[in-house]
């Protein structure tokens, strides 16, 4: 592998800075280094970058931070990695007016070849780019491949050049132990970073280190190694704090993985993939308000970028359903139901495919159970249930959620496996796990509640031979904790055919029946009423109530 061929004329380079005069000074920077003039192009905002980049290969892209409205260097680069629209001796120099912590944080993060504070001279950018340059030159083919994402081939590439002493062995390493855990070989990437750890000081190995013993399951030595590191995670240092959210996540420590987020999300906004993890985290632990303001956040850092589509809004207006499902039901409760529906109505305008469109209605499902609408939402529900087969993860889990307050146990089961399985097929591991703890959360709910109800219904029929009255009683409050449960409503209709319920007036004996009635008039289809003739059972007990007194 030898240095970079190509001279400094040959290339092609684009920068992309808001500010006309930045553009003249690298500009005469550049022809200054032997850059032809004619091989320099320039753009003012993300968006006409990005259709430069795609029309034409770039050598060099020196790209400002900021960028005024639309995409920003951040989300411009992750469009270009996205895209894969820069080839593997390509160099993407960040350079930023802002010296601020969190601005020089967030660019480190983002991992660019270089990154410059302004203002800076012409041997600053050459050292710079030459340096840039010549390392992706050396290296192209480990660059290349990992452009391919082809961890195998990575690594018998870097055990080919680890014999080669000339070569960088910290930087091959570096290569090498990504893709060991890219394939999940845990095991091997332990070593490996083990070895290094003995050579060599540098931090990133311990933190390579820290994550790999952590998919390991080996919580206690994470622990040990963060101890003893310099750094303060408490106050500034990012990789650390990426290190101990996930450990806490493994650990199921849900809220402490929340904390060591929220606070990385401080020190470096701006991040889509930690701000999803943090709104589905807080979902898993019921923190509603923070998970709306979260994928809110998210939504942010998406727009305009490949991650901007329907299902980011659709998550948001979710939250604001889930933060209402257990309210009262009062006036302010029924405002902001007008408010979200009307969001969704929005949402469903702007929805562009069928598979959105279903998503979009999982929502108006729910909306309607809430507001005790179960006819229209159950007419709904059958129809989406018919065409559900490509929504995304979160719609899906949301019909899980749909059908675990129905109790529909069967289908609750049926959404729930094929949400498990698009979980796994989350290509950022983060992001992938959260989504595992929201639906293990789910999961533990809708059994603490099935067994709940189980439980009361079963303590019912103990009086149902004896004390009848005592079964309503339990029965009544049964239905009370969930209206929605088909058995219960049925066998309350039967009683009040019967007998009186203590304590309750003409007038709350005619809303049970009418609450009842609809769970099972809208659940129970046609032919399970008449085989069980529903309707003389509902007349008797509507008659029984009439023959009282008010």
């Amino acid at each position: 592998m030898g240095a970079y061929t190509l001279t400094f004329s040959q290339r092609n380079v684009l920068i992309i800075d808001d500010a006309q005069a930045v553009i003249s000074v690298v500009r005469s920077m550049l022809r200054a280094m032997g850059f032809s003039d004619n091989c320099i192009d320039y753009a003012k905002e993300g968006k006409s970058a990005l259709n430069c980049i795609k029309l034409k290969k770039y050598d060099v892209i020196i790209c400002d931070y900021n960028l005024g409205d639309g995409l920003n260097g951040r989300q411009l680069l992750d469009e270009i990695r996205h895209g894969k629209l820069l080839g593997p001796d390509s160099v993407f120099i960040m350079i930023t007016g802002e010296s601020s912590k969190t601005i020089v944080r967030s660019i480190i993060e983002l991992r660019p070849d270089d990154y410059i504070l302004k203002p800076f001279n012409q041997q600053q950018l050459q050292r710079r780019l030459r340096v840039a340059l010549s390392k992706r030159s050396q290296y192209r083919a480990l660059y290349e491949i990992d452009h391919q994402h082809d961890a195998a081939a990575g690594i018998a590439l870097c055990n080919e050049l680890l014999c080669n002493e000339s070569v960088d062995q910290l930087l091959v390493n570096q290569f090498k132990g990504q893709f060991l855990q890219s394939l999940r070989k845990y095991d091997e990437a332990q070593n490996l970073y083990w070895e290094l750890d003995k050579k060599h000081a540098d931090a990133w190995i311990k933190i390579e280190l820290c994550n790999v013993l952590v998919e390991l399951g080996d919580y206690d030595e994470v622990e040990s190694i963060m101890a003893h590191m310099s750094n303060d995670i408490s106050v500034s240092s990012l990789p650390e704090l990426s290190v101990m959210s996930k450990l806490e996540i493994y650990k199921d420590n849900i809220p402490e993985a929340i904390s060591h987020l929220t606070l990385a999300s401080s020190l470096a906004p701006g991040n889509p993939d930690r701000e999803l993890v943090i709104a589905n985290l807080c979902l898993s632990e019921s923190d509603y308000t923070n998970a709306e303001r979260r994928y809110s956040i998210y939504r942010a850092c998406c727009k305009g970028t490949f991650r901007d589509d329907l299902t980011s809004s659709i998550n948001v207006v979710r939250g604001m359903l889930l933060s209402i499902e257990e309210e009262d039901y009062n006036a302010a409760r029924d405002n902001d139901l007008r408010k979200i529906e009307s969001f969704i109505f929005t949402l469903y305008s702007a929805a562009s495919s069928a598979d959105e469109k279903v998503s979009v209605e999982i929502l108006y499902i729910h909306s309607r159970i809430l507001r005790g609408e179960l006819g229209k939402a159950m007419l709904l529900f059958y129809k989406v249930m018919s065409v559900v087969a490509n929504i995304d993860f979160y719609s899906r889990y949301h019909l899980c959620r749909i059908c675990s307050l129905l109790m529909f146990d069967a289908r609750y089961k049926e959404n729930f496996q094929i949400a498990s399985e698009m979980s796994l097929k989350m290509d950022n591991l983060l992001v992938s796990k959260s989504c595992m703890i929201m639906l293990h959360s789910l999961d533990m709910n809708h059994a603490c509640q099935k067994r709940l109800y189980q439980e009361k219904y079963d303590a019912s029929l103990l009086h149902r031979v004896q004390h009848p009255q005592k079964e309503l009683a339990a029965l009544i409050q049964l239905h009370q904790m969930n209206p929605y449960l088909q058995q219960v409503a049925i066998r309350i209709i039967e009683l009040l055919g019967m007998i009186w319920p203590r304590m309750l007036n003409k007038m709350e004996v005619l809303s049970l029946i009418e609450s009842c009635d609809n769970t099972v008039s809208t659940i129970m289809s046609l032919s399970q009423q008449q085989h069980n003739n529903y309707q003389g059972t509902l007349s008797a007990a509507k008659q029984h109530t009439e023959n009282k007194r008010a």
